[in-house]
């Protein structure tokens, strides 16, 4: 019986913040799986529906990786892999929301603060509505702040020390 056949390899799509937006940028973390479970490294490229290569992306540890792009709002994306065996595959990424907001979080190593940064398409940020961003670990709230969304994007640096190591 033969294992862990490329062509079977399962390539899950994860975009920051849970959804791809329309026109705006993300990005996408990704993990390829072997049949048995274990993680299968891959590389490939991300084209549009017309087929135009719109970026390439390639698995960094035990098949796991992560690529920026700003999808547009008409548009359908798929990743293209070629594995070594001659045979290629096609995956289909998340379906685009015309309407949303993106959370991003960048935790810099050697930087006394995480950034946070929150973007939300045009119609939400008009709104003039204040949100409770809470910030958590193992369940218990650390942080706590009432924001608005201003058009361009808000962005917030936490001082890491509210929370516990881990």
């Amino acid at each position: 019986v033969s294992l862990n056949r490329p062509e079977f390899t399962d390539l899950q799509f994860m975009p920051e913040g849970g959804y791809l937006i329309a026109d705006m940028p993300v990005k996408v973390a990704f993990k390829a799986i072997n049949e048995d479970g274990s993680g299968a490294d891959v590389s490939g490229k991300i084209y549009d529906s017309k087929g135009h290569e719109i970026t390439t992306f390639s698995s960094t540890y035990k098949g796991m990786g992560s690529f920026s792009f700003s999808p547009e709002g008409a548009e359908t994306y798929s990743a293209k892999i070629n594995f070594s065996n001659g045979i290629s595959r096609v995956y289909p990424l998340p379906a685009i929301k015309t309407s949303g907001t993106m959370l991003s979080i960048n935790n810099y190593l050697y930087r006394d603060s995480c950034e946070v940064l929150i973007k939300t398409s045009p119609e939400i940020a008009t709104q003039g509505k204040r949100y409770l961003l809470v910030g958590r670990a193992r369940g218990i709230p650390c942080y706590s702040a009432l924001i608005g969304i201003k058009n361009n994007g808000t962005r917030l640096l936490i001082d890491k020390k509210m929370f516990p190591t881990g």
